[in-house]
């Protein structure tokens, strides 16, 4: 019981010694969302749709650019309803159903 409870300690202890910094980005300039579609590819992250507080789909598109710590408002999506995204080889592909 006692190598137990040292065992647990050690790993408790690691676990504080290892803690992550975070660094306080750009904040992101759309509205909040429930269920967007995210994705990156390279140095950008994207946020797509989703719906509003309001339970209204939204179209809106949004690019962060990581190196530049920027947002970039996209045109927007044609339809936000049951949408898929996927990335392959660096290529961002979203599909409406």
């Amino acid at each position: 019981m006692r190598k137990t409870n040292l065992l647990l300690l050690a790993f408790l202890l690691s676990l504080s010694l290892s803690a992550q910094e975070w660094t306080q980005i750009e904040d992101y300039p759309g509205l909040g969302r429930n269920h967007p579609i995210t994705f990156s590819i390279g140095d950008y992250g994207y946020v797509l749709a989703g719906q509003n507080e309001y339970d209204m789909f939204v179209k809106d598109f949004y690019r962060y650019d990581a190196v530049n710590n920027t947002w970039e408002q996209l045109p927007n999506f044609p339809d936000s309803r049951g949408v898929r995204m996927f990335t392959t080889d660096g290529v961002g592909t979203v599909e409406t159903h």
